[in-house]
């Protein structure tokens, strides 16, 4: 857990859609799907100059010094989660939500600012399996910097920007770019 970022941080937090049913129906799959779950996690955040500090189940939490990693980042894992052949399980679907806030890192490893690191898990949550949500302050100038790995899409991978925190009324309206689609959440 060397290099974490401190001060202004881009947070990304996962996690596995629908998880418990996959272990309850495939038990003795599970523990390899979790593996190959991690790793494919492990690789694009570590690729992408992110650090993981939390581990818990099938859900991960990274911090990066900058959006523009943890979006790499992100792209890189969801596209390799797609193309993964899952075998009998079938395919899974990770939800993810990146936010950039304010946060130090505490001599223990943990970070203290709730606020940021409350935000970012209620993105995550607002997700569903193949989205990312980011919020504002997570969103790049314009979605043409960045681009999935081999500049092939993910047909379902949707990134959706947050105007604000979710709530129990979420209005979406489509852009588009050259390569990538975005919905903006207003």
């Amino acid at each position: 857990m060397t290099n974490l970022p401190s001060g202004t941080v881009t947070f990304l937090f996962t996690d596995i859609e629908g998880s418990t049913k996959i272990a309850q129906q495939y038990p003795n799959d599970m523990p390899v799907l979790l593996a190959r779950h991690n790793q494919i996690l492990n690789q694009a955040i570590k690729a992408h100059n992110g650090s993981v500090f939390q581990i818990v189940g099938d859900s991960f939490s990274a911090a990066f010094h900058n959006a523009i990693d943890g979006l790499n980042a992100v792209l890189a894992a969801q596209h390799a989660l797609h193309t993964e052949t899952w075998g009998e399980t079938g395919a899974i679907k990770v939800r993810m939500g990146l936010h950039t806030g304010t946060a130090e890192l505490l001599s223990d490893g943990k970070y203290d600012d709730y606020a940021t690191i409350a935000s970012t898990q209620r993105v995550m949550s607002a997700a569903h399996g193949e989205q990312t949500l980011l919020t504002q302050t997570s969103m790049l100038p314009t979605c043409r910097k960045t681009s999935p790995p081999s500049n092939r899409l993910i047909p379902s991978l949707t990134i959706s920007l947050l105007n604000s925190l979710p709530s129990s009324v979420v209005k979406k309206k489509s852009l588009r770019s050259k390569r990538c689609s975005i919905q903006r959440v207003l």
